[in-house]
């Protein structure tokens, strides 16, 4: 009878509670441990891609006439130097939402000379940019099969559906390659808007990834960020490696 009554106060209310809370909190999130299914992320639903799109390249525009930038040379240095350690005369890459391009510049500049590295945009401006393709990198490009090293993104946060997105940029990289996401707290639920849809929590992410992309890939190992960000253990450049 107990047992019984327990079991109705956690269906019925506990675990609504949790979910309330995580859903509407910016400082907390709430790991239920008697929960089989319980929702790890949260991705905000956007009316249509095309409104996606808009709100997106409206932000774009924005940030650029703020010349914002959230993209730290030493990071892509530290990052660089990884992918050296490779006997590859070049390298291949592509980085992921990268509005002014500033990532593949530093890329370029630290990558051994005969790389090459292009970076994507949903906004049509990313054309004014030197190695600059608009694309939305939500969606999957036939011709980027098998084709890159590397991928990089610090724009996890911009995606709609992150298992889709994670296995579209898996595809696109080869045997061995990895995929660089620079992971800081604002983008998990503190910054979480409707530009930024997606929030995943640092310490969640190594088991999203397993679960997600199964026995093809998984997070290996990471690089601490430069700058202020360094002073927050939450703030990491997560390496997922590609096994097969």
């Amino acid at each position: 009878m107990i047992t019984s009554i327990l079991r109705f106060f956690y269906k019925s209310f506990y675990t609504k509670l949790i979910h309330t809370i995580n859903v509407n909190s910016r400082s907390i999130f709430i790991i239920d441990l008697f929960s089989k299914n319980q929702k790890l992320f949260f991705v905000l639903k956007q009316k249509s891609t095309s409104d996606y799109k808009k709100i997106q390249i409206q932000r774009n525009l924005l940030q650029l006439s703020n010349n914002a930038s959230y993209v730290d040379e030493k990071d892509i240095k530290k990052i660089s130097q990884y992918l050296n350690r490779s006997k590859k005369t070049k390298l291949n890459g592509i980085c992921m939402g990268v509005r002014d391009n500033k990532e593949v510049y530093y890329f370029l500049k630290y990558l051994r000379k005969k790389s090459r590295v292009i970076g994507t945009d949903i906004s049509p401006t990313i054309k004014k940019f030197k190695h600059g393709v608009m694309w939305n990198f939500n969606n999957y490009n036939k011709r980027w099969k098998n084709k890159f090293d590397f991928v990089y993104t610090n724009s996890i946060d911009h995606t709609t559906d992150p298992k889709k997105t994670f296995n579209i940029w898996l595809k696109y990289i080869k045997k061995g390659g990895f995929i660089f996401v620079d992971h800081n707290t604002s983008n998990g639920k503190r910054r979480q808007v409707k530009t930024d849809p997606c929030a995943i929590e640092t310490e969640l992410f190594p088991y999203l990834i397993l679960d997600w992309l199964k026995e093809k890939a998984a997070i290996i190992d990471f690089i601490k960020p430069s700058g202020f960000r360094k002073e927050s253990n939450r703030n990491k450049i997560l390496i997922i490696k590609k096994f097969n």
